[in-house]
């Protein structure tokens, strides 16, 4: 085995920036990725110059420290506690319209830790202490888009409308197992508006799908599963039978059921940030912003 002493010199980045730190007194090398990936199974990694090989074994020591979180995606979901809440925050806009909104900055800027903090994780936090009673009428849904999986369904040999229907069965898929998430982490929050949320019936939803449970336990893992086999679907369409796809409707008709049968929701409205959408194809993008 050869030691290889590391510098920025020695390494090439491929989609990455690469930097020396010190850490606990030790000079290390820092990688972060560095450029929007747009392709799918596109790598970011920092590699030795000059050296090439195949089935070896590399050993590096992974250092870390909560220094190194400087990314929304590395705090979770509930960002209680962690998002600094920014001077101009009372007076956005989109705080109020229900319009469609676009968010704009640069890498770094605080555009995931807004949407993540206006989104149900963090505003039914557990942690937050007393719950205002506006956000039971705004309620957030964070939507990361998957963009590699988003990608594929795209040509490869069928019409357009099927990767459409898909695209559109994804999003409601999605945004339903969330909705069914936002009504668990509201029943931590509140115990008078639990005691209607766990006897939701959501039967009204066999229209669409014969098999969908109509349990408020049941049917979060029921959509789960779903998405798991519609996944694979994707991916092996010329080989697998094609699954029921939900249209946008679904989504609408859970909402209505929700409402309906749960007093504190009766005016509430779901707003959906969506990350990353300025990279899905402009097909997509139609799609969406037709919801």
């Amino acid at each position: 085995m050869e030691d290889v002493k590391l510098s920025v010199s020695v390494l090439e980045a491929i989609n990455t920036d690469v930097s020396c730190a010190v850490m606990d007194g030790e000079v290390v090398i820092r990688v972060v990725k560095a450029n929007k990936i747009n392709e799918y199974d596109e790598n970011t990694y920092a590699k030795l110059k000059g050296i090439s090989f195949q089935d070896g074994i590399i050993e590096v020591d992974m250092l870390s420290s909560e220094i190194t979180r400087n990314r929304a995606e590395e705090y979770g979901f509930d960002l209680n506690g962690e998002f600094v809440i920014p001077p101009y925050y009372p007076n956005l806009k989109m705080l109020e319209s229900e319009k469609p909104n676009i968010i704009e900055g640069g890498r770094g800027s605080g555009k995931t830790m807004l949407i993540r903090y206006l989104s149900h994780a963090t505003q039914f936090s557990e942690n937050r202490g007393v719950i205002p009673v506006d956000a039971y009428k705004r309620i957030g849904i964070y939507w990361k888009m998957d963009i590699s999986f988003a990608s594929i369904m795209n040509a490869r040999g069928a019409e357009d409308d099927l990767w459409m229907r898909a695209f559109i069965n994804m999003g409601a898929l999605i945004l339903s197992s969330e909705i069914i998430e936002s009504l668990f982490n509201i029943c931590k929050v509140n115990a008078e508006a639990k005691s209607y949320i766990v006897g939701i019936d959501f039967s009204g939803l066999k229209d669409f799908d014969a098999d969908i449970p109509s349990e408020l336990d049941n049917i979060g893992k029921y959509l789960h599963r779903k998405y798991i086999r519609f996944q694979s679907w994707v991916s092996n369409f010329k080989k697998l039978d094609e699954p029921l796809f939900y249209p946008l409707p679904f989504v609408d008709e859970l909402i209505n059921i929700i409402k309906s049968q749960v007093p504190l929701l009766s005016d509430s409205y779901y707003c959906v940030y969506i990350d990353e959408y300025e990279n899905l194809n402009p097909t997509q993008k139609r799609i969406v912003n037709t919801w």
